[in-house]
């Protein structure tokens, strides 16, 4: 599973405006400035902003998810995006954005954690961008473990981005006592040929131990693979 948050700045964000009265519109005086969120390009996205995100679902083959968390600060629309596969996330992007009327700079795309979407998602319910937050993990099978009420599993999150070597990675696994466990999975890693850049999560690993100074020192890196 893969979570991004994705921010776009809003082209003139702050023109959408208002005059006092004829006179000052004449004049260019006292002009009193109006939030994206009150522009009538905002509110009319907003109303059908959970049936375009239900459509794009669909369309995916019930993989993708793509949402408004919000407006960030009046000039930046802020939106997530949750998948069960690899996703072109710029094309699937720029496609969700056209559908509001408005102009957007280059988004800025990054990698999140599962609390961190929850969050977003959360934030999108109270703002009716979506239908409801739990429906949405529901979708993907997320909602055990991010249940509110739910108190059987104690966990945090660490997205990995250090590159190390694989006779680095086995040294420390023996170290820890791990070895028949561990080894094996870190050489399943490095078996394929190594590209020049990462490309996403190969697979979730949760790391569970009776200690939890030896989980801390497993989560050392993520390969490329």
């Amino acid at each position: 599973m893969l979570f991004y948050k994705i921010e776009a700045d809003i082209i003139n964000a702050r023109t959408f405006s208002t005059y006092i009265d004829d006179e000052a519109e004449n004049s260019g005086r006292r002009k009193r400035f109006k939030k994206f969120r009150d522009s009538d390009e905002w509110k009319g996205f907003k109303d059908f902003s959970a049936q375009h995100s239900d459509e794009i679902f669909r369309k995916s083959g019930n993989k993708v998810y793509i949402f408004t968390s919000g407006v960030k600060n009046e000039v930046a629309i802020q939106l997530g995006i949750i998948s069960r596969c690899d996703v072109d996330t710029a094309k699937l992007t720029k496609e969700y954005l056209s559908l509001i009327d408005a102009r957007f700079k280059k988004p800025i795309i990054e990698e999140i954690t599962l609390y961190s979407i929850i969050n977003m998602l959360q934030i999108s319910s109270r703002n009716d961008l979506i239908r409801d937050d739990d429906e949405v993990l529901e979708r993907f099978n997320l909602s055990d473990l991010t249940r509110r009420s739910f108190r059987g599993i104690d966990y945090s999150e660490v997205i990995l981005t250090d590159i190390i070597r694989e006779s680095t990675l086995i040294n420390k696994a023996k170290s820890l006592l791990c070895n028949e466990t561990l080894v094996p999975e870190i050489e399943r890693i490095y078996q394929f040929p190594a590209k020049t850049t990462e490309e996403g999560h190969p697979v979730h690993y949760m790391v569970q131990s009776n200690d939890p100074n030896i989980s801390k020192r497993i989560v050392v890196g993520r390969q490329t693979v």
